[in-house]
C-alpha cells in the first residue's frame, strides 16, 4: 500500500523499553491512518560539562532534519530533552514550518501539547511498593520544579502516602532534574 505521507517524530534518544512502547504505538496508530513514520533522534540527552562539547554539539544537527525533511507533520517529544538549549532550538525550527506539530510533555504556547497522566500512574506505581512489597520509608525523586510533569509525579507520590497513612516531609521529595546527580547523592 502506498503512503499517504510521513509523519515525523523527535526524540533526543530511544531508551527502552518506554520509549520503544511509546513509538510502537505512534507507528501503528499512524500506519493504521496511512501514514509512515520517520524517527529523527540523537545518540545523547545530558546536562552538565560534557552538554556543549563539539562532539555532543555535532551530533545535535540530526534535528536540522525537522527544518527540511518532507513530512507533512511532526510529533515532537519535547519534555524527553534535558538540554533546553537544544529543545528550544527545535522549537524555533518548526515554528518555521508550516505544517501540524504535536509537542509532548512540554508546554509551548505555539502547537498542541499533550501530557501523560503522570498523577495517577506514579500514584498505582507507590500504592504498589506499598501494598505489594510492603514499603514505608519512601522517596520521591521527580523532574524539573514548575514543570507539569514533574508537580503531578509529586503530587501522585503524596496521594499514594497520605491514603497508605504513611509520613513524607520535604527530606522525602527531591527535584533531580531527570538527571543522576541527586539519585547519586541519594544513594
Amino acid at each position: 500500500m502506498q503512503a499517504k505521507g510521513r509523519i515525523g517524530v523527535i526524540m533526543p534518544h530511544v531508551f527502552p523499553p518506554m520509549d520503544n512502547e511509546l513509538l510502537c504505538g505512534i507507528s501503528e496508530t499512524l500506519g493504521e491512518y496511512g501514514y509512515d513514520t520517520v524517527l529523527i533522534t540523537g545518540m545523547l540527552n545530558f546536562l552538565g560539562e560534557n552538554a556543549n562539547d563539539n562532539y555532543a554539539v555535532g551530533l545535535e544537527n540530526i534535528y536540522t532534519l525537522c527544518e527540511y525533511a518532507d513530512l507533512d507533520g511532526i510529533i515532537y517529544a519535547a519534555g524527553r530533552f534535558l538540554h533546553d538549549a537544544v529543545r528550544d532550538k527545535i522549537l524555533d525550527m518548526l515554528r518555521r514550518r508550516s505544517m501540524p506539530v504535536i509537542v509532548l510533555e512540554y508546554g509551548c504556547e505555539d502547537f498542541d501539547c499533550i501530557f501523560p497522566e503522570q498523577r495517577q500512574y506514579i500514584r498505582l506505581l507507590t500504592e504498589h511498593l506499598i501494598n505489594v512489597h510492603g514499603c514505608r520509608k519512601l522517596y520521591c525523586i521527580t523532574g524539573i520544579k514548575g514543570e507539569i510533569s514533574s508537580e503531578e509525579r509529586l503530587m501522585g507520590f503524596c496521594d499514594a502516602m497520605k491514603a497508605a497513612g504513611l509520613e513524607y516531609d520535604e527530606n522525602s521529595l527531591f527535584y533531580g532534574n531527570y538527571w543522576h546527580e541527586i539519585p547519586c547523592r541519594i544513594a
